[in-house]
């Protein structure tokens, strides 16, 4: 759940705890070596329970640690794991359950025909194996045979080569109230935009920087079997050199990726980062690469301009894009090309380096289903397919209902906030008032594949071909909504709706759910509403506080970049962020460990917050259990890690699970009334230490 514009989320994916979930043993034992062989402290306030091996003997009264009292036996159940979690165990299901409508052939449709055609070739390992990397090699050949930088553009501009490697292209609005037009960011070689900057900041703290390393790590065994395959590298020392200057060439534009950090002087910069260029302005800001050219390539030339974030990569990117860097060049185009396409060739290329990772031998259907799931090919038909066969036909309205509910929970609580002068909170409740809700639909609906036409493997067809299909028909699909009136759900259409995650959009003013995150760990046609209210309720409720935080009270109900708060209120707000930030350095995630509480600080408050707003509302239903509640919301976060992990989640901008549970509860009332903690408990705090945002002061 995190609080960014749209254009910084492009593949929302989330969070840094998607490293966690793909890397395993060999990688985290380099990064984190010093960490884990301290001796672990199970202790007050609870600084390292949700660690692997270091649980107390018995479950704690839940008085002193809320968390771990009830995610208890999660955390028994899994001590042997490198991570495990509630929601991620459920994250099968949405695949399971797909899997099984599209080999049901009972279900068809002209959308599910098409999709079946590339599952089934996906699925078909023996023909897989068989081609190899046959019908790749010739593109990777053509790029490896340029002979400058010139002769390289040319290849890349060129419409017989089906790949756009260095530009993130996709469609989106400056706000609310605009036409659609191009956004363009670089693409980053080792991860999306969004957290692979993290890999290229320049970070003073040790552990940050053996973060950093554990990440850049992980991607390096991929980069060196890319090499290997490419016969770029003969010897591991050729390929760990190769690679390590990869990485430094592209540092010397991804450092200036947006990477998120909230300090007090940095309010107002969100709104400024995003601006809209001619295309003749973007061709100026970067001149050593055929940019226009690019653009024409995908049809997306046309139109008021483009829209970029953090546009000072532009400048930087271009000191890289130059002749002295040709052969490094030419090389990471290769492995750029080679990555994306790795879902599409022979899986026993990757065999040893899902080894080294410590990964698990996929099955035929994950990787059919890996190949389906990209935002380049089906994830929005299998997100389709999972609302309409899958789920309870009252879903989207049971949610939709719930969020209402909650934004109603809001406006009582912003009305009843005695520190905002009258135009704030009348600025704050207009954009609640014009809030749009994705809720596993976006607005305009999902793209329609209808007239899609794959090629079978008994005419010919193949799996890459097909992709290749299926990439220039979304192309087409993206490319014919420019010019069009913006839409608040523009992030699905370039995003994957099958991924776990929910969050808010600051220029569409929109609350997104998408259908990845609906399974059983949040949310079940069956659920109480003492179940219902702190899983999904409490997912709602926290993405529409960043409405109003840091980077969402710079936008209004339109998404246009204006302000919505009182210098004064502003101040205010700040003050009490800081408080929350200095309360969260105070808790260490292993000794000597802590949290960066300026980092955390945001999603602590919206943490916060989304409890307050759903409080509000159980406390209109009368003989509410708060202890099935808060018992719900413990269990809903229950996390495993590996002390190896440590070093990842100081630069998360989310705490660790307990803390978001215990640090949050522990400012409620309704807590205190339910337990009865009180002084000499360990979750007790003292009524004038408790924080709260919105409303009336607590206690």
């Amino acid at each position: 759940m995190k609080q960014k514009t749209k254009l910084a989320r492009w593949l929302l994916s989330v969070f840094l705890i998607a490293f966690i979930l793909t890397g395993l043993a060999s990688c985290s034992q380099q990064a984190s070596e010093s960490t884990s062989s301290e001796a672990l402290q199970y202790g007050s306030p609870w600084v390292s329970s949700v660690f692997a091996g270091n649980l107390p003997d018995n479950a704690p009264a839940a008085v002193d640690d809320l968390y771990t009292h009830y995610a208890y036996d999660f955390a028994s159940a899994h001590q042997d794991a490198a991570y495990a979690s509630v929601v991620d165990d459920a994250q099968g299901e949405l695949q399971a359950s797909v899997t099984a409508v599209v080999e049901d052939n009972s279900v068809d449709n002209p959308e599910l025909e098409q999709l079946r055609i590339f599952y089934a070739q996906a699925a078909d390992i023996d023909a897989r194996e068989t081609a190899g990397a046959a019908e790749l090699k010739p593109y990777l050949q053509a790029v490896l045979d340029t002979q400058s930088l010139t002769e390289l553009e040319a290849l890349l501009c060129s419409d017989s080569f089906p790949f756009n490697p260095w530009i993130e292209t996709n469609v989106s609005a400056p706000d609310m109230k605009s036409s659609i037009c191009v956004a363009v960011m670089p693409r980053m070689l080792f991860s999306d935009a969004e957290t692979g900057s993290g890999l290229y900041q320049d970070a003073t703290d040790e552990k940050k920087r053996a973060a950093y390393e554990f990440q850049r790590l992980q991607k390096q065994a991929l980069i060196e079997t890319d090499l290997y395959l490419i016969s770029l590298a003969d010897d591991s020392d050729q390929a760990v050199k190769l690679a390590d200057s990869m990485f430094e060439l592209e540092r010397s534009y991804g450092k200036d990726e947006y990477s998120p950090t909230y300090r007090n002087g940095e309010y107002g910069a969100e709104a400024k980062a995003v601006k809209l260029f001619t295309f003749d302005e973007l061709a100026a800001a970067c001149p050593n690469f055929p940019m226009r050219e690019t653009l024409a390539k995908l049809g997306e030339n046309e139109g008021e301009g483009a829209i970029v974030m953090y546009p000072e990569w532009l400048g930087s990117f271009n000191d890289a894009w130059t002749e002295k860097n040709f052969e490094l060049l030419r090389a990471m185009t290769a492995v750029k090309v080679l990555r994306e396409c790795s879902d599409f060739i022979a899986p026993s290329l990757y065999a040893d380096t899902r080894t080294r990772l410590g990964q698990n031998e996929p099955t035929a259907d994950d990787l059919a289903y890996a190949a389906c799931d990209k935002s380049e090919t089906f994830s929005q038909l299998l997100a389709k397919i999972y609302v309409e066969q899958v789920l309870d036909d009252k879903s989207v309205e049971k949610l939709e209902k719930l969020a209402n509910d909650l934004i109603d929970s809001y406006i009582e609580l912003v009305e009843d906030t005695p520190w905002l002068e009258t135009g704030s909170r009348e600025s704050i409740i207009d954009k609640i008032d014009n809030m749009a809700l994705n809720i596993l639909y976006p607005d305009g609906g999902y793209f329609d594949y209808s007239g899609l036409k794959l090629t079978p493997a008994d005419e010919g067809g193949t799996l890459l071909g097909n992709y290749f299909a299926l990439k220039a028909y979304n192309d087409k699909l993206e490319a014919a909504l420019i010019g069009k009136p913006a839409r608040a759900s523009a992030t699905w259409l370039y995003a994957r709706p099958t991924m776990q995650n929910c969050f808010y959009d600051s220029v569409s003013n929109s609350i997104n759910i998408f259908p990845g995150y609906i399974t059983s760990a949040m949310y079940g046609a069956d659920m109480s509403t003492e179940e219902l209210l702190p899983g999904m309720g409490f997912v709602i409720a926290h993405e529409i506080s960043h409405a109003f935080d840091y980077s969402g009270s710079q936008f209004d109900a339109f998404g246009q970049p204006e302000a919505i708060f009182a210098d004064a209120d502003v101040q205010e707000f700040l003050t009490i962020r800081q408080k929350i930030a200095d309360r969260y350095s105070s808790f260490e995630v292993l000794p000597g460990a802590a949290v960066d509480g300026e980092t955390v600080s945001i999603e602590a408050i919206a943490d916060l917050c989304g409890l307050q707003a759903v409080l509000a509302r159980a406390s209109r239903i009368e003989n509410f259990d708060y202890e099935k509640f808060f018992g719900q919301l413990a269990r809903s976060w229950a996390t495993v890690y590996s002390p190896a992990y440590a070093d990842m989640l100081l630069v998360d901008a989310h705490a660790p699970s307990n803390l978001r549970v215990n640090a949050s509860v522990q400012m409620l009332d309704e807590f205190y009334d339910t337990y009865g903690a009180s002084s000499g408990d360990a979750m007790y705090l003292a009524p004038d230490e408790r924080i709260t945002m919105w409303g009336k002061t607590s206690g």
